[in-house]
């Protein structure tokens, strides 16, 4: 984005440069987990859904053989998961995965993978980012790990902090058309996706998704929870909308105006979402833009490819 616009990128909060020290280490303070759900429902941890690409598994292996060539180790361990977002925690399923990663790499794995799949109060913004105490007990688990890799069975002096409350920001409620939606709950009951248009709905030219129904967050739609928005000219999204699955907007060639109330995270969105809408126009929050602009943290901005659409307010 710098090439393109000239502009340095905003990073905030714990993608700052000052977040980090003089060894590159994160020194932000993370609280505790900051989505409210405590985990993304944009981004499911499917284990069977895994493939390594043939090219990058080549890389890495030769990466290994030369580092090992000049005398140092080279070991694999896992990311943290967040438990919430696995679709499939059974033996059997993280077997699978685990088999994967041992058949597809030269570099022994010293861990196990159900050691890294932890409950959501240790993740922080993401599925796979771990807030402060998070990160302690990770390093806990990688230094046994490690221990273990070189024969020592003494155990890690390292004080594990107590899991810590979650620091979610409830943004501004927005009240929207509860009426003219329709709503189905997710697996674990935590919250909505918006699953339709009621009939009412169906003869409105403007729409606002409501933030919460029935006490709980709605955080997303399903694929075809637009079909019958034919006449449909504008929606707002609340910011709880964390998001747009391919095909939502299939249906609804005369929609024009999309605005989103986010102001601290981006709703995932794929790459042809408006190929549908030839005149849309994405309204974003003005003192927010750069971040549609540059992203958010360390994930590909999903927004980027829709630059040329979106308009300040």
């Amino acid at each position: 984005m710098l090439v393109k616009s000239g502009e340095k990128p905003a990073a905030e909060e714990a993608y700052r440069k000052s977040a980090f020290n003089e060894r590159c280490d994160l020194v932000y303070e993370r609280a505790g987990n900051t989505m409210p759900l405590g985990y993304d429902t944009a981004v499911p941890i499917d284990f069977s859904a895994v493939t390594v690409a043939e090219d990058f598994a080549e890389e890495v292996n030769s990466l290994t053989g030369t580092a090992e060539a000049k005398g140092a180790s080279v070991v694999i361990s896992f990311s943290p998961m967040n438990r919430s977002a696995v679709t499939d925690p059974s033996d059997e399923a993280v077997l699978r995965f685990f088999n994967l990663i041992n058949e597809t790499f030269t570099a022994p794995a010293v861990s196990d993978p159900n050691d890294y799949i932890l409950d959501s109060g240790w993740f922080y913004d993401s599925n796979f980012h771990l807030n402060s105490a998070g990160a302690r007990v990770r390093t806990a688990l990688l230094g046994g790990d490690l221990l273990a890799y070189w024969g020592c069975t003494a155990p890690v002096a390292l004080e594990l902090p107590d899991m810590p409350q979650s620091v979610s920001e409830v943004s501004e409620t927005t009240a929207g058309d509860p009426d003219a939606f329709k709503f189905a709950p997710l697996a674990d009951e935590a919250g909505y996706l918006i699953s339709g248009l009621s009939e009412q709905g169906t003869k409105k030219l403007s729409l606002t998704v409501p933030s919460e129904y029935e006490g709980k967050p709605v955080v997303g739609f399903t694929a075809d929870a637009l079909e019958k928005a034919a006449l449909l000219e504008e929606l707002t999204l609340s910011a709880s909308i964390e998001s747009l699955p391919d095909g939502l907007f299939a249906h609804t060639s005369e929609l024009v105006h999309l605005v989103l109330l986010h102001r601290t995270a981006l709703p995932a969105v794929g790459e042809k979402a408006f190929d549908a809408c030839p005149d849309l126009k994405i309204f974003v929050p003005k003192e927010d833009y750069s971040m549609y602009r540059d992203g958010a943290g360390c994930a590909q901005n999903p927004w980027e490819p829709y630059l040329d659409r979106i308009v300040t307010y």
